[in-house]
């Protein structure tokens, strides 16, 4: 694989994984005569999935709903074998973008999967821009 490619997958600029591979730190990397700079599959480390499991209402009168949705997700991901690394409970409504907990999760750049019961739980619009970004599971029951 090629160095930018690496560097892609690693999540680091190419001008970083350049320094690494000037400092020894690639293991198995070398250049060739052309001066490409050629990185053994063996070496690329596997990103491990950091799912998020994402509930919303959108009033506190729905509390027990809220409860009873993120219970529903936990028992979907637990019955496919998937780790959950973090569940979040938002009562927010789904028309303005004024999610807090929601932004915070875009903003920390963890999550690899969220997982949701419905598409509308997420954002009632623009679905197909946040579908890009992440691998989003859709639970529709």
């Amino acid at each position: 694989m090629k160095l930018s490619q690496w560097a892609k997958k690693n999540s680091v600029t190419y001008t970083t994984a350049l320094s690494h591979f000037n400092k020894g730190l690639i293991k198995g990397a070398y250049q060739l005569s052309t001066g490409t700079i050629v990185i053994p599959v063996e070496s690329v480390t596997p990103k491990k999935d950091y799912l998020v499991i994402y509930a919303r209402v959108s009033s506190s009168e729905n509390k027990t709903n809220l409860d009873a949705q993120a219970e529903r997700l936990i028992q979907f991901c637990t019955a496919n074998g998937w780790t959950i690394d973090e569940v979040i409970k938002e009562c927010a409504s789904g028309l303005n973008d004024e999610r807090p907990k929601l932004l915070k999760l875009f903003k920390e750049r963890k999550a690899t999967k969220i997982v949701v019961e419905h598409k509308d739980r997420l954002t009632r619009f623009g679905f197909n821009y946040i579908k890009e970004l992440f691998m989003i599971v859709s639970l529709l029951l």
